[in-house]
């Protein structure tokens, strides 16, 4: 097993999961925190997708020399399924790009007070910049972003929880959400969050060593546990009533220092940008190959459907387009774990 390389494999599995709608708190919100005392099982069931089923999917992957997840589905799904699968999987990709740029635009709404489409052009512009340069230098922004990015979320969570706590302990809310909504909350996350990271990871652990991909998923998946925890902790803490803004966790930066907040802000922008740049990369170039197109063409093409989301804000995409492609991800992981297991 190689350490570094497993790191490194971490490092992205990470960035493929904790993009902007996770570090923003809204999406650890709206499927984790809102359940109150439940939150810690759903946390724990969301863990089962990230430290368990993942290494496990990845592992058996390699082991089936599956290079990426279309080859998966038209390996081994009958009929008109794998096309379905894959149309699926194309507007997971799409739908997180369409999230990703609704909060860039609020950063610039909420932060600047500059208008909120003025936030999603510029981020679209810089899109398309880098992505007519192709896919040099993405792996290699990730691997140096996402540390960064882990070290400033734990401190920040760290300061703002010993802050509120004063060192006599927390107190925890009840639940908020009736029943057990925390089980689906959770099902769907852990599957939507499973299913693009396999997306994104099919394709760089071909041909590594099983000890590597192991290594790098179980510590990938423990930190994201560990980040999902404190955050949800957190947003509990700061909003026992719900959060009032669309980007919940830049209250806690601001109530750590103004220094902390600012950097939080840089470094949550650019988180929007890398996930949306890795994103809609595999959706340009998979649809360039899928409709026999140019990749510049398909690149410009799916703007059109990214477009007509974006009004509707960052929190409603969330909310909205989230439970949705949880619930058809949940589907797509059964299957992996199904034919993988008559595979052994």
């Amino acid at each position: 097993m190689k350490i570094r390389r497993a790191l490194a494999l971490a490092a992205v599995y990470i960035g493929a999961v904790i993009g902007a709608g996770f570090l923003s708190g809204q999406e650890i919100w709206h499927f984790v925190a809102r359940h109150g005392r439940a939150a810690f099982w759903a946390s724990l069931l969301i863990a089962v997708f990230f430290i368990i089923l993942a290494p496990f999917l990845y592992r058996a992957g390699s082991r089936a020399g599956i290079e990426n997840y279309q080859d998966f589905f038209y390996r081994y799904l009958p009929g008109p399924w794998p096309y379905l699968f894959d149309l699926f999987y194309s507007l997971f990709l799409l739908g997180s790009v369409a999230v990703m740029m609704a909060g860039a635009g609020t950063l610039f709404n909420e932060l600047l007070a500059l208008p909120y489409l003025l936030g999603v052009s510029f981020s679209i512009v810089f899109l398309l910049l880098t992505l007519l340069l192709k896919s040099e230098g993405l792996l290699t922004v990730n691997s140096i972003l996402i540390p960064v990015l882990v070290l400033i979320t734990l401190y920040l969570l760290i300061t703002f929880l010993r802050k509120e706590a004063s060192f006599t302990g927390l107190a925890l809310p009840g639940t908020i959400s009736p029943g057990l909504l925390w089980v689906k909350d959770g099902l769907f996350y852990g599957a939507y969050n499973l299913a693009m990271a396999i997306a994104v990871m099919t394709p760089i652990i071909y041909g590594e060593e099983e000890g590597t991909i192991l290594a790098g998923a179980i510590i990938g998946g423990i930190v994201i546990t560990l980040l999902l925890l404190l955050i949800a902790l957190g947003l509990q803490q700061a909003y026992p009533l719900g959060p009032e803004g669309e980007i919940p966790l830049l209250y806690l930066a601001a109530r750590t220092g103004k220094g902390l907040y600012i950097g939080y802000i840089i470094v949550l922008y650019f988180a929007m940008l890398t996930t949306a740049l890795a994103n809609y990369y595999a959706f340009s170039k998979r649809f360039a190959l899928f409709l026999a197109l140019p990749y510049e063409i398909t690149l410009f093409a799916g703007l059109f459907l990214i477009l007509p989301l974006l009004p509707s804000g960052f929190s409603t995409l969330v909310n909205k387009l989230y439970p949705f492609f949880g619930g058809l991800a949940l589907v797509i992981i059964f299957l992996y774990i199904i034919i993988y297991l008559e595979e052994a």
